[in-house]
């Protein structure tokens, strides 16, 4: 019967142990917003600080994409046209050529 009875104190106390270590445990351990709220205010005020530079820096990386785009299709025409330009003042130059070398054959085989 003894050794029933000293379990029972035995399990009892540590149980009391276990819940005092708990309530220890929480009472140390309190949530960071109770214990540091003007450090949570501040780290918000940052992030929020953070996520705005991070939107403007995203729209000015859009806005320069979007002007290079531009610029490509820009310069993409006019190299398109200079190059038309090249290719009718080529063609001419062969019609000319063209014809001197005609006009040429017909005189010398007179």
């Amino acid at each position: 019967m003894v050794v029933p009875t000293l379990l029972c104190r035995v399990s009892h106390v540590a149980n009391h142990v276990c819940i005092g270590l708990r309530q220890f445990n929480r009472a140390l351990w309190k949530p960071f917003k109770v214990q540091f709220p003007d450090l949570e205010n501040r780290l918000r005020a940052q992030s929020d600080a953070i996520d705005r530079e991070l939107a403007i820096a995203s729209e000015t990386a859009a806005l320069r994409d979007r002007q290079a785009a531009v610029l490509y299709r820009t310069e993409g025409i006019r190299h398109r046209a200079i190059e038309s330009k090249h290719r009718v003042e080529s063609q001419e130059w062969r019609l000319q050529q063209d014809f001197k070398e005609k006009g040429e054959g017909t005189h010398t085989g007179m």
